[in-house]
């Protein structure tokens, strides 16, 4: 969902691996920089609750569905189609989705706020920077895209060198590369026993 999608998209499928048949987008500014992506509608509150509506008789238990919100945050929310969206608008959404993990990426500023509500149950939510904070980078080394490419770093964010990346070994991993000050990762789940690939 947001801005700069491009530099997001490459890294979803080149180090996370994933199938441009399974990313959907909704963008308010479409163009043909996503055509090789299905672009369902307008980021908005309804089209994102189609999505995973539709979803819902896809995902299987044991899949792990990855939200990726790039757009403009405020405290306690974030915008989407110039609409401001709570944390449990979000949550509302993803209730009726049954996936072993929900990861939810919130690329905006303030982020932190949201990423405390969402991180509980089997979601586990990933931010940029704090409650107080205004931390949005563009480019291709957000903080965002650098906890993606922790994914296909292989041993050097293998902290404890199982042959295996976690979520907490990922976010780690952006963090002593990026240049944010104040990342957040809020779950009930323990990070370091989630893995994506």
């Amino acid at each position: 969902l947001g801005l700069e999608l491009r530099f997001r998209l490459r890294s979803l499928q080149s180090d996370l691996r994933v199938p441009a048949n399974h990313i959907f987008i909704l963008d308010s500014e479409t163009d043909a920089q996503f055509i090789h992506y299905p672009v369902v509608g307008d980021a908005s509150l309804g089209n994102f609750e189609d999505v995973l509506l539709q979803l819902k008789t896809i995902i299987k238990p044991s899949d792990t569905l990855i939200v990726h919100f790039a757009c403009h945050g405020f405290t306690e929310s974030v915008s989407l189609s110039n609409r401001r969206i709570s944390p449990s608008d979000i949550s509302d959404a993803l209730e009726p989705i049954c996936s072993k993990v929900v990861l939810v990426n919130l690329d905006s500023c303030y982020a932190g706020s949201v990423a405390k509500v969402i991180g509980t149950k089997n979601y586990i939510a990933i931010s940029p920077c704090g409650s107080d904070n205004k931390e949005y980078l563009a480019g291709e080394n957000t903080f965002s895209i650098l906890f993606y490419k922790g994914f296909a770093a292989g041993v050097a964010a293998d902290d404890n060198h199982d042959g295996k990346i976690s979520v907490l070994e990922a976010y780690l991993w952006a963090c002593a590369h990026s240049i944010v000050k104040y990342p957040e990762i809020r779950a009930e789940l323990d990070p370091s026993k989630v893995f994506l690939k």
